[in-house]
């Protein structure tokens, strides 16, 4: 069963002279994540408006999806989809003024994009706008959402060149000004059923993942419009534990993406790069690929060390959370009014860390550990965008 998930995104003024309140927003969601051709795909937006609402609008643009390169005539491809042949449309819902203010407001609409685009792969885009009533006039479009794009369509069918499949896109918005992650199916998937286990297991990582009410997704939670996803079918390998391999073609599609996540079927240890982007691997059929997830990003996008080893991030200059020198650990917590606490391993004191109670997420396994306030602290601030070194984050707590 598919959870109802609603993603706040923020809100812009386009209407001049209108009233806005701050706790007023547009909610957009689209499922299935990962849409194949003859899906019926389902949008909904909706919203919480301290005004009379008349409607809600969902736009849409849908055109058939090809590499940007095409376009450009550069037939080597880029990796990055363009899309042709593009139609536009609407879908209104009108409330006619009865619902009272704050009163949930929801639209829907649902089809299968793809026969619009003759049955070629295709490339969507939605957003919405809210019309209300202020005295005796209504305000079109008065409060509108951003744009979110994804792909429907086959991504299991060759390709001359590899293309990253949006699954959830903020296309209006410079790639540099989101975090941008990559899945590749790894190939021991397998042909055939492979490609429909990889997207299954997929969707479910990302479901959960997009889950606000868990604990563990506290990256997601706190901003899911930071991110891109995207899905990459072929060109990622996971070689043996902690090693990674990705194949040169696919060199246009890696340089984009902040974090590439390679998701495989067999038992191989999962383990990825401490840094603000680099790699990691998660095993897909896991009952618990969604943690897995969520603790591998903590190391390749947060530059966290796991904190029941000694081998932590204490030596790659970023967002420590585990420190060599029991003063370094120190400083950051004592202003938090918290202990630090010796990381014993091979019956030797190895790194130091901030002693925190219940389960974290780069200590103990399961979806209902947490994010510890440090942990937090560098995710808020590798998510805005501020890549500063260790010594600043030390200097920061003084």
């Amino acid at each position: 069963m598919r959870s109802a998930i609603k993603l706040i995104l923020i809100t812009l003024v386009t209407a001049s002279g209108s009233r806005l309140l701050a706790s007023d927003s547009i909610s957009l969601d689209h499922r299935p994540l990962v849409a194949l051709r003859g899906d019926v795909v389902h949008i909904k937006v909706s919203g919480i408006f301290q005004e009379t609402v008349d409607s809600l609008t969902i736009h849409i643009i849908v055109g058939r999806m090809i590499d940007c390169g095409e376009i450009k005539s550069d037939y080597k491809g880029i990796g990055i989809p363009c899309r042709t042949n593009v139609v536009t449309f609407e879908h209104e819902c009108k409330f006619g003024g009865v619902a009272p203010p704050g009163s949930l407001m929801e639209c829907s609409y649902s089809e299968d994009f793809t026969t619009r685009t003759e049955g070629w792969d295709a490339l969507v885009s939605y957003w919405a706008s809210a019309s209300r009533s202020t005295g005796n006039e209504t305000s079109q479009d008065a409060l509108s959402s951003s744009e979110v794009s994804f792909a429907q369509g086959n991504p299991d069918a060759p390709q001359a060149e590899p293309i990253a499949w949006p699954v959830w896109w903020y296309r209006r918005a410079p790639l540099s000004d989101k975090v941008d992650l990559g899945f590749f199916r790894d190939s021991d998937y397998g042909e055939g059923i492979g490609y429909e286990l990889f997207r299954q297991d997929l969707e479910v990582i990302l479901e959960k993942v997009l889950d606000a009410a868990a604990p563990f997704n506290y990256p997601m939670a706190i901003g899911h419009n930071y991110f891109n996803l995207w899905m990459i079918m072929r060109g990622g390998e996971l070689e043996q534990q902690c090693k990674r391999s990705f194949v040169k073609s696919i060199d246009p599609i890696l340089a984009i993406l902040d974090g590439r996540v390679i998701v495989h079927q067999d038992s191989t240890p999962d383990c990825s790069s401490i840094a603000q982007s680099g790699a990691g691997s998660v095993r897909g059929s896991a009952g618990d690929a969604a943690w897995i997830l969520m603790h591998e990003m903590g190391h390749f996008l947060y530059g966290q060390g796991d904190e029941y080893a000694c081998d932590g991030s204490f030596d790659t200059a970023l967002c420590e959370n585990v420190f060599k020198k029991r003063g370094d650990c120190e400083i950051q917590a004592q202003p938090k009014g918290a202990l630090c606490e010796a990381l014993v391993c091979n019956g030797v004191e190895g790194a130091w860390h901030v002693h925190n109670e219940g389960k974290i997420i780069m200590r103990d396994r399961g979806l209902d550990s947490d994010w510890s306030p440090l942990n937090r602290q560098c995710v808020s601030l590798r998510n805005a965008g501020r890549f500063w070194p260790g010594s600043f984050f030390r200097s920061l707590s003084k």
